[in-house]
């Protein structure tokens, strides 16, 4: 994989790295790239025994039935005021366009990361940061089921909202596909993506990508623990907000911090 990487826009100086297990990959790179001096990374593993997504939810996978991986970035702080999504509604926008490359029509973003066939989820996304000068570092940790789950069990739980039940890509049709297939696809798709960061025909990409998400009731949870019910309406630059409207017809503009779980 390492020779391949350096064919992929953006990822020609990062070293590559399989482990068997761990405990997270996110976990493993801070050290060597929030925290050191480190050369960026690109770390996959088979299996994560405390892998962790948004708001503190546990994310539960299976040995060597999901891609788990974990890459390093660096943006200018000066370009992220202005970008039009954030880094982590970009990923899962990545990731939605190279699974539906690789054959799941059906599947849909459901903001701010989480990519989703239904109410079932296939690809969930953890971006942490901290700055570094006049930069920003990032870790990007993404999780994709490729194959199915002997024992089906939602795979996000914890704080935050109630967990969701996976799908796979082979149960969406794409038995055939690999694990370096599609981190491939992904890789090549961020790629893409990031280099467009001010584009703001990416709103209309991720409008499109979540044609299930907009206009469909959900309950909105804020960080107090209040809770609101309505309807997301629309993408807001920069960053990606969130517009919603409550019941009560008041609009407001959320961000990645709070939850929102569909009604229908």
């Amino acid at each position: 994989m390492s020779r391949e990487l350096t064919a992929i826009a953006g990822f020609e100086r990062h070293a590559f790295a399989w482990v068997a297990a761990t405990g997270s990959t996110n976990d493993d790179l801070k050290p060597v790239w929030l925290e050191g001096d480190g050369p960026p990374r690109l770390l996959v593993a088979g299996h994560q025994t405390r892998g962790r997504g948004r708001l503190g939810r546990a994310w539960y996978d299976e040995p060597r039935r999901s891609l788990l991986f974990s890459f390093c970035w660096e943006w200018p702080l000066a370009l992220l005021e202005e970008c039009v999504l954030n880094p982590a509604l970009l990923a899962g926008l990545a990731v939605h366009a190279a699974v539906q490359r690789l054959g799941a029509s059906e599947v849909t973003l459901k903001w701010p990361n989480d990519v989703m066939s239904g109410r079932r989820k296939l690809a969930g996304i953890l971006v942490e940061t901290a700055p570094r000068g006049e930069s920003l570092r990032g870790i990007i940790g993404i999780g994709i089921n490729v194959q199915p789950f002997a024992a089906p069990r939602s795979i996000s739980e914890g704080t935050g909202g109630a967990g969701r039940m996976p799908v796979s890509l082979h149960e969406l049709g794409m038995e055939g596909l690999s694990g370096p297939q599609v981190l491939t696809a992904v890789l090549i798709a961020w790629g893409a993506l990031v280099g467009r960061w001010m584009d703001h025909a990416l709103l209309e990409e991720a409008r499109r990508a979540g044609r299930d998400f907009f206009g469909i009731p959900h309950a909105l949870r804020l960080p107090d623990g209040t809770e609101m019910r309505g309807i997301p309406l629309d993408l807001v630059p920069p960053g990606g907000k969130l517009l919603f409207q409550a019941e009560s017809g008041e609009r407001l503009l959320v961000t990645g911090a709070h939850s929102l779980e569909r009604l229908d």
